[in-house]
């Protein structure tokens, strides 16, 4: 490991192979090749924390541990805050732990509509396998689990349509609640605790806190990348890092990917490079109740219903900190004060949407990389449908009142409120939420005519670059895309190597 924030000289060195992130995408790889016996140099722009780093409030690891500091938005209808991780282990280190292989209508429309055939299911069972035992995918136990997770599970059991505990990726968790800022003990097994550490062991080199500018070219073919250290701040120390390889893999998330691409002259004839973005827009519902609730303590996603999953709805836990969630709820003043004292009754829980809407990554001036979505009718009605059956749920349980991040339905009380909102007619621009899953932006296909790169992972018209990351996936998935992204680079890994990749 050399952290490049400390580092005082500059390196010049010769390797196999060079991934740039360290996410669900780099991180998989680095360890397979690594472990496959090629020189991998693995690249990642953030800083390296371990558990015992993990000790400050829920806002200050937001700042120093997510992309822009946990502001990275969406512009258009509705501009949805998009979270990632720049940090050792990427995304995976912020994320919940949620865990879905992919599922088999997916596999399916991208065998029989896309042409895809690669992507075959029964290929991919045994790669899922292999994942799932790097980072110990579990079903969430009961027991840790927060009590705005079991106070659902409970009111679905009551209505006869219970749903199920969620598949994470764990060892021993003790339902310390944050799992979005940092595992303190280690039991989530993000790529910076499980991946890393084998590629290590397996010879692999990662250099943290550089930030990767330039890739060296040569006519079509890319042989290596230059990048410059930063310091904690990510200013410039002044030192830079040179590497050649002959293979070069960019893995540096779908937001990012497509711009560092864009910005080496890579793929820019190509019409889907930054195009098809899918983020699964996500809300959530609170509803107070007169129970103590304290709904930040244990862990935050551990259940879910997939009831309306053929609507392209998927329901699961959330709950965030007291000092995060004044700071999304949409209240301000005496209305704020009053929701805040009542935080501990509050139970919450979330959906996320399968979205047809499409966006784009793009460079503005003045403003740099920037995301455009738009949210398209159906999708909307999606939300809506979503959020009013969570206020049945809750409120047909026994909740005092119901709160939700939709403009002119902020507080539901009874029936009535909640009819009014079952046949109400909501505008894109009326939905307040949050997307986590940005997938697409590069996405595999048959001929660089419908995307970037191809089957193996290479960008289309171009040699010694591939990708591989949650730009590839080629559709929406309706499921967090953390394992899918684990399996894509698994089986590339294999297609490097010259071998499947699947005990």
């Amino acid at each position: 490991m050399v952290d490049g924030s400390t580092l005082r000289e500059h390196i010049r060195e010769n390797f196999d192979v060079v991934i740039v992130g360290s996410g669900a995408g780099g991180a998989v790889v680095a360890k397979e090749l690594a472990e496959g016996g090629m020189r991998v140099a693995l690249v990642e722009e953030g800083p390296a924390f371990a558990p015992q780093d993990h000790r400050d409030m829920a806002v200050d690891a937001i700042y120093r541990m997510y992309r822009d500091r946990g502001f990275t938005t969406t512009f258009g209808k509705p501009a949805i805050p998009i979270p990632m991780g720049r940090v050792l282990g990427g995304t995976t280190a912020i994320n919940s732990g949620t865990c879905f292989r992919t599922p088999s209508k997916i596999f399916r429309h991208w065998n029989e509509e896309l042409g895809l055939h690669e992507l075959n299911e029964a290929e991919f069972q045994p790669i899922f396998d292999r994942v799932e035992r790097e980072i110990n995918v579990e079903p969430s136990d009961f027991a840790v689990m927060s009590r705005a997770n079991t106070i659902f599970h409970e009111l679905l059991q009551n209505r006869g349509t219970p749903g199920k505990p969620l598949r994470r990726n764990i060892r021993k968790c003790d339902g310390c609640g944050y799992c979005c800022y940092g595992c303190a003990t280690g039991a989530k097994q993000s790529t910076d605790v499980s991946y890393v550490p084998k590629a290590i062991r397996a010879g692999a080199t990662v250099y943290t806190n550089c930030t990767v500018e330039k890739f060296l070219i040569k006519g079509r073919r890319v042989h290596g990348l230059r990048g410059r250290f930063t310091d904690l701040d990510y200013a410039n120390t002044g030192y830079t890092l040179e590497i050649n390889a002959p293979v070069v893999v960019v893995s540096g998330g779908t937001i990012p990917t497509p711009q560092l691409l864009r910005d080496n002259g890579i793929a820019v004839e190509n019409w889907n490079l930054g195009r098809h973005l899918t983020i699964h827009p996500t809300t959530k519902v609170y509803a107070e109740f007169d129970e103590v609730i304290n709904g930040w303590e244990g862990t935050p996603q551990a259940y879910y219903l997939d009831l309306h999953e053929k609507d392209g709805i998927m329901f699961e836990g959330i709950f965030v900190p007291p000092d995060v969630a004044a700071m999304m709820v949409p209240f301000v003043g005496r209305r704020l004060n009053e929701f805040m004292r009542n935080y501990k009754h509050m139970a919450a829980f979330g959906l996320l949407i399968s979205d047809i809407s499409q966006g784009r990554v793009v460079k503005m001036p003045f403003l740099g990389t920037t995301v455009l979505y738009n949210l398209v009718p159906e999708d909307v009605e999606k939300i809506r449908k979503g959020i009013a059956f969570l206020a049945r749920v809750f409120l047909e349980g026994g909740a005092k009142r119901v709160y939700t991040l939709l403009h002119g339905f902020s507080e539901i009380n009874n029936a009535k409120d909640l009819e009014r909102l079952e046949n109400a007619r909501v505008r894109a621009e009326d939905i307040e939420g949050a997307a986590f899953h940005p997938l697409g932006t590069c996405r595999m296909a048959k001929s660089q005519k419908h995307g970037v790169v191809d089957t193996s992972h290479r960008v289309f018209g171009w040699e010694g670059i591939y990708v591989c990351d949650g730009s590839v996936i080629p559709t929406s998935l309706g499921v967090n895309p953390q394992e899918t992204i684990m399996a894509f680079a698994t089986r590339f890994a294999g297609i490097v190597l010259g071998k499947k990749i699947t005990d």
